[in-house]
């Protein structure tokens, strides 16, 4: 035949060389992928799904190795024709769309159908052999034809319009029909379980046959389908599911509106659950119903009332936690609601006190020896203080929805100083303990007239102990109490009555040890608040009494008129009788220095205990 000599080609006519072979490449393509496209068409389900990926595992592999093959094709001639505007595609961009157009397009509707209809089968839980089912995202995501502009996730390109929106579309219509039926019929709380369920369901189906960044898209058009449209429903049926208290209901639709925008969902059940707490809370209240009018019905119904406040407290925070997962959107309502609640006159409607002044007597109904608060914890914990303490903590946590918080310090001050005056706290160092807690709970600034009162008791003890060690009281044991006048909350009178000898000595030790040690302060002596216990001996008593006598505790008034009833005053002064010394009244109000009104009161106190 004719033979070429080694000159090289003209332009012309290698031009015409490659575009003949770009065409027969073309051409050859066509031809293959026909009939591939054909034996696709013929196959059915997995046996279908793995045909395209065997097939297209091949292909790709060979593109690329014609791509290197036909290198030169594509410096020579298809770099050269696009300079010129032709637009000639590279070797696998033609192989990339020829594959989209002769294969993909073409068996399109047949190979989705039974993709998507393994997964239904899967939904329906059935067993199936979805391996190949699971690489067809990556396989879609491979398809990079020129004429699908990809942008920066592959949801615009091939896969997003071939492969993501037909399933989100057969998904949402695969459960609309049986769900819409359901929430037509009324079955709401049905209808919400279901979906719940299916959103699961469709998350696990989505992480196996969808690609991750696609994921978001399905989630969107089931939550906008089957939520946000019907949202507005569902919450009117959440104030009947709270007063039933539904909680397996409720955190389901709390499940839904999470995945729906929180003005949608969250907000507005937020608000239904502060009416609820509201509502519950002042339909419920014990202090609602009439009560008995007596300083015992009182203690009674502040404790019963404070304790079903806590409670009350604690069971909504349990709901909100076991319902709601701690959400901070329904933690904050809680604490919003609450303390609506709190601070309104309606949860206090037959008491004559409200939410400060309850717990402070609240508190201080354990704190007081001879309670009944106290006396029930010592039958029924091992560490009656212990357990004391934890009360105190957890009822500061209501206290912290109170406005008047002022008003819890200052009752409780005045009832803490009545029992440290009158020594019926059951603890002093449980007195510091819970100070400390409320200190924790208002703050420093507002517990500085607590701290100084109990430093006043704590120095007091100091001092006391010191004069004692000095061997300057007598043999008398002597427990003095220095307030100052500014911290406590008994403004009263000083007051002098004649006090025994051997009392009046130990007055003017103790002062003069005082002054020693606080040099320019003066001591204003409240003998009203004071108290002693004597040893009294009746001449009438016979027996154990008449040789150990009786310990009695008395005020120091009822002291100042035993002290008269002397030696000084016995037989042959004539104030005696067969039955021992006796004075008048008017004697002892002038022996006292007390007002007859002081007299009468003390001396009638005396008659009726049956001491006189």
């Amino acid at each position: 035949g004719q033979g070429y000599s080694n000159a090289r080609l003209s332009y012309a006519s290698n031009s015409e060389l490659s575009e003949e072979m770009y065409l027969w490449i073309t051409d050859f393509m066509a031809t293959y992928l026909g009939r591939q496209r054909n034996e696709a068409m013929r196959r059915e389900g997995t046996e279908l799904l793995k045909f395209y990926h065997d097939t297209w595992s091949h292909y790709e592999f060979s593109a690329r190795m014609m791509e290197s093959m036909f290198g030169m094709l594509s410096r020579e001639w298809i770099k050269p024709e696009n300079s010129y505007g032709r637009n000639v595609y590279t070797i696998s961009s033609l192989l990339h769309q020829m594959w989209f157009t002769h294969l993909l397009e073409p068996i399109h509707t047949h190979m989705m159908k039974n993709m998507l209809k393994l997964v239904n089968d899967r939904r329906n839980n059935a067993v199936i052999d979805d391996a190949v089912l699971r690489k067809m995202p990556d396989i879609f995501k491979q398809h990079n034809p020129p004429t699908i502009r990809r942008g920066i996730r592959y949801t615009t390109g091939v896969y997003g319009m071939y492969y993501e929106s037909p399933y989100i579309t057969k998904s949402i219509e695969f459960h609309s029909r049986r769900l819409r039926n359901m929430f037509s019929a009324g079955r709401l709380c049905e209808y919400v379980h279901n979906v719940h369920e299916l959103v699961a369901v469709e998350d696990s189906l989505a992480s196996s046959y969808m690609l991750e960044c696609s994921r978001e898209s399905l989630h969107h058009m089931l939550n906008q389908e089957f939520i946000f449209r019907v949202a507005s429903l569902i919450l009117q049926a959440v104030p009947e599911l709270l007063k039933a208290m539904k909680e397996d209901d409720l955190h389901v639709v709390y499940t839904l509106f999470l995945r729906i925008h929180h003005e949608d969902g969250l907000a507005p059940m937020c608000k239904l659950f502060e009416e609820y707490v509201i509502e519950r809370l002042t339909a419920g209240s014990p202090a609602r119903t009439a009560t008995e009018n007596s300083s015992r019905a009182a203690a009674e119904n502040t404790h019963a009332f404070v304790s079903w406040l806590l409670d009350q407290y604690d069971d909504l925070k349990s709901v909100v936690h076991r319902v709601f997962g701690d959400n901070e959107l329904f933690v904050a309502s809680l604490g919003a609601s609450f303390k609506d609640a709190v601070n309104s006159n309606e949860l206090y409607s037959s008491l004559d006190r409200k939410a400060p002044v309850l717990i402070a007597d609240y508190i201080s109904s354990f704190l007081k020896v001879g309670s009944a608060s106290f006396k029930q914890l010592e039958t029924s914990v091992a560490d009656p203080e212990d357990e004391i303490a934890v009360r105190v903590r957890r009822v500061m946590g209501v206290l912290w929805f109170v406005k008047e918080k002022d008003t819890f310090v200052r009752f409780y001050n005045l009832e803490l100083s009545k029992r440290l005056v009158a020594e019926q706290t059951i603890s002093f160092s449980l007195e510091l303990t819970i100070g400390g807690i409320i200190k924790e709970a208002v703050g420093a600034a507002g517990t500085l007239q607590l701290d100084d009162m109990l430093k006043d008791i704590q120095i007091s003890k100091n001092l006391t102990h010191e004069f004692a060690s000095n061997k300057r009281s007598q043999g008398v044991n002597v427990d003095v109490k220095v307030l100052k006048a500014v911290t406590w909350s008994h403004h009263l009178p000083e007051s002098n009555p004649k006090l025994p000898p051997m009392l009046d000595s130990i007055r003017q030790d103790f002062t003069v040890v005082y002054k020693k040690a606080h040099a320019g302060r003066d001591l204003a002596w409240l003998w009203q608040e004071s108290k002693a216990e004597i040893r009294l001996f009746l001449p009438t008593a016979k027996g154990a009494a008449g040789r150990n006598g009786y310990t009695v505790i008395v005020t120091t008034y009822q002291l100042a008129i035993f002290g008269m009833f002397t030696a000084d005053s016995g037989p042959g002064t004539g104030y005696d009788s067969a039955k021992g010394p006796t004075l008048t009244c008017a004697e002892v109000q002038k022996g006292t220095d007390m007002t007859k009104d002081q007299t009468i009161a003390e001396l009638t106190y005396l008659v009726k205990s049956r001491i006189f």
